[in-house]
């Protein structure tokens, strides 16, 4: 299986093999933790490395905190419009999107018909700023309506784990206020 992406920028233009797609795939972390490699795969953790390195040199991946890589912001622009649809056609209960630091997600998003639950992740768990419980309400019905989705919920983009508990605490706060301005239950 190949996947090849088509627009304007030369890299759109790669042909991926699936070790590369494997790759790609970690560095979106779609994959649950501890996902079995597939045996099209050779090489281990060394050959996980070697293409890691080629896709950072070609600059479809960056490097980014602690050795981990990620979709380079280029790259998920051509990407994400064309997987998001691929996804919502999959067989799942629901699907989570990070719609803070994926803005690239927001505009994949919008037009999108499914009737998969989405969760929202519009309030932003890696800061300590706190949104306005408005404007999350007022994304949150924007995509409940542009999407078609039958239940949306609103969410963090990630694991409140590394904030300050009081932050973490006002952060629930302004979901809980966010979802009752949009119309549902906190």
């Amino acid at each position: 299986m190949n996947a090849v992406a088509f627009a304007p920028w030369p890299i759109a233009q790669h042909a991926f093999r699936p070790p590369e797609i494997w790759i790609i795939l970690k560095a979106m972390q779609v994959l649950v933790p501890h996902v079995e490699t597939p045996p099209e795969f050779k090489g281990g953790k060394a050959g996980e490395a070697a293409i890691q390195k080629q896709l950072i040199e070609q600059g479809i991946l960056k490097k980014s905190g602690r050795g981990r890589a990620r979709l380079a912001p280029e790259v998920e622009a051509l990407i994400l419009p064309a997987v998001l649809p691929e996804l919502l056609r999959l067989p799942l209960d629901f699907l989570a999107l990070d719609l803070v630091q994926g803005a690239e997600t927001v505009d994949a998003l919008v037009g999108v018909r499914t009737a998969k639950t989405l969760l929202l992740g519009l309030v932003d768990a890696r800061n300590t700023r706190l949104e306005s419980p408005e404007a999350i309400a007022r994304q949150a019905m924007r995509f409940a309506g542009a999407t078609g989705s039958p239940e949306c919920f609103v969410t963090t983009s990630n694991s409140l784990e590394f904030l300050p508990r009081g932050t973490a605490r006002r952060k629930i706060e302004v979901l809980a206020r966010a979802a009752r301005i949009a119309g549902g239950r906190a």
